[in-house]
């Protein structure tokens, strides 16, 4: 039996029915990442790159996990404060708001350590535009689910 290669994407699945039982298969690994960077328009690509500027506070083109945690700390802050005055009556959904923040919270770390794919410690723009690019894709393709 001839191998039979199988695209398979780092951040994405193979859909397992269109694997055929008792075949052998030779697994080529692509980042997928790098396809939804291409697809990103230039209008996007300027917002990403004003988003990472925001977050690197001392401008050194890199953000460290620091840089992140305290951006996301700032725009916690700004969505508490407009969460709390649309939701003052509902307090049910006021809290439900707040702990997906805090939950998110907890997590920096590991969304960090995603983002940082060369281990070092540091986020470059690239690495930086690669995961927003991936994001953005991800949403857009949750939307067209959604739509059907």
């Amino acid at each position: 039996d001839k191998d039979k290669d199988v695209l398979f994407f780092r951040n994405g699945r193979i859909p397992i029915k269109s694997l055929e039982p008792g075949s052998a298969y030779k697994l080529i690994c692509r980042d997928s990442r790098e396809q939804f960077k291409s697809m990103l328009t230039d209008l996007e690509k300027k917002e990403i790159r004003n988003k990472f500027d925001e977050i690197d506070a001392n401008h050194d083109g890199r953000i460290t996990l620091g840089e992140l945690q305290d951006y996301f700390r700032k725009q916690c802050a700004k969505r508490e404060e407009v969460y709390r005055k649309l939701y003052s009556t509902d307090k049910a959904v006021l809290e439900k708001k707040l702990q997906m923040m805090r939950e998110t919270n907890d997590s920096l770390v590991t969304i960090f350590q995603e983002q940082d794919t060369d281990q070092n410690g540091l986020i470059d723009f690239n690495e930086f535009l690669l995961s927003e690019a991936h994001s953005r894709n991800f949403d857009y393709a949750l939307r067209q689910l959604e739509e059907q």
